[in-house]
């Protein structure tokens, strides 16, 4: 029996930042405890490494 998962229609896969942004706006945050302003900083800091080690400014 294959198992059936009902998946919501996306437009461009950011549906889910902006309703947690949202979430965070009403509830007067200043950052999503889904993605807090430390772990943008530590993924950005892996991209410009990236970007650096690829020669790409």
């Amino acid at each position: 029996m294959t198992a059936c998962y009902p998946v919501p229609e996306q437009i461009n896969g950011y549906e889910y930042e902006a309703a947690a942004c949202a979430r965070a706006i009403r509830a007067g945050q200043t950052e999503c405890e889904e993605m807090p302003h430390s772990e943008t900083l530590r993924l950005m800091r892996i991209l410009d490494t990236v970007r650096e080690q690829w020669g790409f400014k």
